[in-house]
């Protein structure tokens, strides 16, 4: 998905970076970013099958996870190209990794194509082996 990018300032360490953000009216849209805060991927709710499949999941066996349902959510997505996880709204800086970041109000005029979060291998697991990780 072609995504508008934002300049955003690392407070740590100064570093200047543009990444997507979506606008506060795409309900059900999200970014994903990778822990090394290199990579970014699109989540939209309403079409990720996984998505009901980890609710289903969590009311099943564990309704406690509820409030954990972003953490459990990243555990069915496919790592990152540089083997880092996915997690939802923590944009951290690229160079230090600090989640200190401010962003321009305005959007830069570029940008990305940002690539759909994938299952691959959550989707090779058995219902048990997906039980049992989510459970953990």
């Amino acid at each position: 998905m072609n995504i508008a990018c934002f300049r955003h300032t690392c407070a740590t360490c100064g570093y200047g970076f543009n990444a997507p953000a979506l606008s506060d009216f795409q309900y059900g849209a999200f970014i994903m970013c990778s822990d090394s805060g290199l990579h970014d991927a699109f989540l939209d709710a309403f079409d990720d099958k996984i998505w009901n499949e980890v609710d289903d999941l969590i009311q099943k066996n564990k309704p406690l996870l509820r409030e954990k349902f972003w953490e459990v959510f990243a555990l069915t997505c496919d790592l990152a190209p540089d083997g880092t996880k996915f997690e939802i709204g923590l944009r951290k800086c690229p160079r230090c990794r600090s989640t200190s970041l401010s962003r321009e109000t305005d959007n830069t005029g570029i940008s990305l194509d940002v690539p759909a979060i994938t299952h691959n291998a959550w989707c090779k697991l058995t219902a048990e082996q997906k039980r049992s990780r989510i459970l953990k």
